[in-house]
């Protein structure tokens, strides 16, 4: 299948895989389109998205838009690539392409996971999106949400300044920064390695109803969903209710009881979602996913500020208070190498005191 046919498909119809593969079979044109008899004999069902799409064809918005992927550095990964993330294929709606910047490897990670929640977040809602995004990169996972004002955009540029990878999906087309004054954002995003996506061609605005599509390409492309912070309506909630459709985990941070801006986490807490207090919490749910990193022999490769922890344990500088005396690292710190450490296998926690294991 050619990739611009598809390109052509997706600019001016609405098409699904199922529709496309059903269109090639009979022969369809989608640079020629005139030829729609045999279809609708066939495939009646197909009529209505066929001359809908003929009626928008346009030879030179065509031209313009295979012109703009060329020479804006944008690539299209379709349906039918070995690089269309496979998480999204198991998804009932999957988009038919994605139009793609940055580090493209990264989206098939099998350890993505969504962060969202409100546009308006609190000061703690602000700071458990950082805690969380920086901690689960570091253990590996990718984080993917939707680049939005508040929670999205701490969660992935946290993410991409701790090292690690994140996956931006966008309500717009893939040259439109929205909020506008989120460019240098953007910048920063693509430059230290993360990834957008979008399904939506060039210079498509942000439309209200691209959103709820766009949050069902975050859900699907992640193996579950952490809600951090949102209101009653917030639209982090249909994320989180289209991970739930697609069998996904759902997680959620719980808030006052006394904050707007937990009704929605603490709701989702209610109807069954994971409780999160720490990042344990998450990755005990993906246990066949979190493995070691080590060296070719089999070792663990402990990095500097690991390495040293480890032997301040085995000098007897066993729980967090005599290492941060010892150390003089801040809480927040030690905790997060710790974790990194017991998740590993280097050592265990029990009782507040800790055992190296190597």
């Amino acid at each position: 299948m050619k990739r611009q046919d598809v390109v052509a498909l997706n600019l001016f119809g609405d098409f699904s895989p199922n529709d496309v593969e059903a269109l090639m079979n009979l022969d369809f044109d989608p640079l020629n389109p005139t030829r729609i008899g045999e279809i609708i004999e066939k495939k009646g069902n197909l009529e209505r998205k066929v001359r809908r799409y003929i009626e928008r064809f346009r030879r030179e918005r065509f031209e313009k838009e295979l012109s703009k992927i060329l020479n804006e550095d944008v690539e299209v990964i379709t349906y039918w690539d070995d690089r269309y993330p496979s998480l999204l294929r198991e998804i009932p709606n999957p988009p038919i392409m994605l139009y793609c910047k940055g580090r493209t490897e990264i989206l098939n990670s099998n350890r993505a996971l969504a962060i969202v929640g409100s546009r308006k977040p609190s000061f703690y809602g602000l700071n458990m999106a950082r805690k969380f995004a920086s901690e689960l990169v570091e253990l590996g996972f990718t984080i993917v949400s939707g680049m939005a004002m508040g929670i999205d955009t701490v969660s992935q540029i946290s993410a991409v300044r701790t090292g690690g990878s994140s996956v931006g999906v966008l309500g717009t087309g893939i040259d439109v920064v929205y909020p506008k004054h989120n460019s240098n954002i953007f910048s920063e995003f693509l430059n230290r390695g993360g990834c957008l996506v979008s399904e939506y061609p060039f210079g498509t605005p942000p439309m209200k109803h691209n959103f709820p599509r766009r949050n069902r390409i975050i859900a699907g492309i992640s193996l579950g969903t952490l809600v951090v912070e949102a209101g009653e309506k917030s639209g982090s909630l249909i994320t989180a209710m289209q991970a739930l459709e697609y069998n996904r985990t759902i997680f959620a941070i719980p808030g006052p009881i006394t904050s707007s801006l937990s009704v929605g986490t603490n709701r989702l807490i209610q109807m069954g979602a994971k409780l999160v207090m720490d990042v344990k919490d998450i990755v005990e749910e993906f246990p066949y996913i979190v493995g070691d990193r080590e060296s070719g022999n089999g070792v663990i490769d402990l990095d500097e500020e690991e390495r040293e922890v480890i032997e301040k344990i085995k000098e007897g500088y066993d729980d967090i208070d005599s290492l941060m005396e010892e150390m003089k690292k801040e809480y927040s710190v030690l905790i997060s190498i710790l974790s990194r450490l017991e998740f590993r296998g280097a050592l265990r926690g029990e009782g507040g005191r800790y055992t190296p294991l190597i």
